[in-house]
Formats: structure tokens, C-alpha cells, sequence
């Protein structure tokens, strides 16, 4: 799997598993880094170039293009910092999915860990802290799947036979591409990823929910979606699987 974790306002250090293969300003190693002045601005390309219109800021110069799909925030939440969660999904050839969701307002006392020694791994309970999320799901169909990125770039995909029932690791899924970024008003991140199975020759039929649990260094959590159902936030009720995003 192949990692990006980014830091600071004008370099990327491209990383392999978890050994780091490029570092500094100018960078060094076998990949080594690159600078992304514009990136300042959430947009590849030129300084100061406008942003093209309904899609998503792009960490990667070879990111898929894909609806911006603005998340709402539950009414339960805590104070986070948080202004703004926006998502987008798309369906590749081949069954990959891409995933990209950023984070605007305050992002000072936002828990989100860089990346550390052992992360880029599956790991369990991701939504305890801050934490990105999809769910995809069948319509007329009980089972779906929850897939959970960390900024730490840890990761886990777990597959349910029907509402909250039936869990269980998602044992041939596989994330191949993960990015995150953060800056003191910004928290972006993408991933490319594959469900594996039949799934994967299904996924252009799928719904999707785009949901994201921003967790501060007081604890206090903001939970956005889609959409919410009455009550407290449940990412795994089906009215946040409202998104069919067209196939690439």
C-alpha cells in the first residue's frame, strides 16, 4: 500500500508501507518530496488559479475528479472548530473506489495524529477519535460495508450482514492509496481503496453515506453526513446511504 502524508504548507513527503523515503525541504531518498505552492490554495495547478467548479480539492495531480458533496452537521454535536465537511466518491473501472473529504474552520486543537511508527495498518475502533468515513450498501439488500480512515493513515473495512449484525473484518478488502494533510484551517484526505469479492464488479449500483467524526483534544466530537435519521448520529441507518455516484 502506498501512503501520502502531508505537513506544513509547501512540501510532500511520499511514503512506501511506513518507511519514510523522502524528507526535508528539497527532499531526499528514492521518491523524495515535491513542492505544491499551490496546494495552499486546495487546488492543484496554478497560484492563485480559481477552483473548478463542483469538484473536489485533490491532494494527488492524478486524483479522479468527483462531485463535491457538502455534510451535514448533526444537531447533537460538540464544538469542534469545525465550519465545513464536504466528500466525494467515485465508482472506478475495475470495482476501486476513491474517497476524498475535507474539513474547513478551526483546526488547532483538532485531534488528528500524523502519521507514526506501524501506522498504514488495519486497526480496529478508528471511530473513537477522529476519524472519515463510507458506508456502501445495496438497495433491497440487508448487508453493506463500513470502511474507516484515520488521519494516521490506519484503516479498516468491515462487512455487516444486516443493520449493526454480523460484523466482521472484510478480510480481501485493501486500502492501495492513502493521503492526509492538515494545516491550522484545513484537514483533507484521500484514499483509494478495493472491497474485493464480487462487490467489486457491483459498486456502480451502489449507494454510498459520506460521513466524518471530528474529535477535539477536550474530547468534545462533531458527527456529519449525508444525511441524519432522528435521534442521536447513526452513520449506519440507511437514510445516510443517499448518494450514487456515477462510475468512472
Amino acid at each position: 500500500m502506498e501512503t501520502e502524508h502531508f505537513s506544513g504548507k509547501s512540501t510532500v513527503t511520499r511514503i512506501l508501507g511506513t518507511r519514510i523515503l523522502g524528507t526535508g525541504i528539497l527532499g531526499t531518498g528514492i521518491l523524495g518530496t515535491r513542492p505544491y505552492g499551490p496546494r495552499l490554495h486546495g487546488w492543484p495547478g496554478k497560484a492563485g488559479a480559481p477552483a473548478p467548479p463542483r469538484e473536489m480539492a485533490r491532494l494527488d495531480m492524478d486524483w479522479p475528479e468527483m462531485e463535491r458533496l457538502e455534510l451535514k452537521r448533526h444537531r447533537q454535536s460538540g464544538e469542534t472548530g469545525v465550519a465545513s465537511v464536504s466528500a466525494g466518491v467515485t465508482v472506478l473501472r475495475g470495482g476501486d473506489i476513491a474517497v476524498s473529504y475535507r474539513a474547513e474552520g478551526d483546526m488547532t486543537d483538532v485531534a488528528a495524529p500524523f502519521l507514526r511508527e506501524g501506522a498504514g495498518a488495519r486497526r480496529d475502533n478508528l471511530w473513537r477519535a477522529t476519524c472519515f468515513e463510507l458506508f456502501a450498501g445495496f438497495d433491497n439488500a440487508p448487508f453493506y460495508w463500513e470502511v474507516n480512515l484515520a488521519p494516521s493513515t490506519d484503516w479498516s473495512v468491515y462487512r455487516f450482514s444486516a443493520y449493526r449484525r454480523g460484523m466482521r473484518n472484510e478480510g480481501e478488502a485493501r486500502v492501495q492509496k492513502i493521503s492526509f494533510h492538515k494545516t491550522d484551517s484545513r484537514l483533507a484526505m484521500e484514499a483509494r481503496l478495493h472491497l474485493g469479492g464480487a462487490a467489486a464488479f457491483h459498486l456502480k449500483r451502489a449507494r454510498f453515506g459520506l460521513s466524518a467524526i471530528i474529535r477535539d483534544r477536550s474530547d468534545h466530537k462533531s458527527y456529519w453526513a449525508l444525511e441524519h435519521p432522528r435521534g442521536a448520529p447513526d452513520f449506519h441507518h440507511r437514510a445516510c446511504f443517499s448518494y450514487k455516484p456515477h462510475q468512472e
